[in-house]
């Protein structure tokens, strides 16, 4: 594949307003995680001549792996351990004011682990729940006819 020439680059970096055909868009979005993605959505689904979306890809989300990492440094905190290594003060560094917030809401670090939790998802779990909501989220919208994937 060539390189792309100036002029080629500078088109695809144009507005879409500014576009002679509309931007043809595929989002790919862990749905239903954070608010960012209902508002991105919903601008792609107003109605323009400037965009095209043409298909909807429900991303995987997971916090688990944070979850654990925060739990461990939340066990190093709440055993008082003394003489921590250089990673283990990182890990409490890292994570002592996230510690402290879920704690100032009057919620234990470990109750997130509990079943239905949505920070506990598994990769698989938080993708099917990524596209499950999309499908609800889509039939608000019954004369677009997206494909979600």
């Amino acid at each position: 594949m060539d390189k792309p020439t100036h002029k080629e680059l500078e088109s695809l970096l144009q507005l879409p307003s500014n576009r002679k055909s509309p931007l043809r868009v595929v989002l790919d979005t862990d749905f239903n995680n954070e608010i960012d993605d209902f508002f991105a959505l919903t601008y792609l689904l107003l109605p323009n001549d400037h965009i095209n979306l043409e298909a909807i890809y429900a991303a995987p989300f997971s916090f688990l792996e944070r979850l654990k990492s925060l739990l461990a440094a939340n066990e190093l905190i709440t055993s008082k351990t003394e003489n921590l290594t250089d990673a283990e003060q990182a890990l409490v560094d890292k994570y002592k004011s996230q510690i402290e917030a879920i704690e100032k809401l009057g919620i234990e670090p470990e109750d997130l682990l509990k079943k239905g939790s949505h920070v506990a998802l598994t990769p698989k779990e938080g993708m099917e729940t990524s596209y499950e909501e999309l499908v609800k989220f889509m039939k608000l919208f019954p004369k677009k006819e997206i494909p979600i994937y």
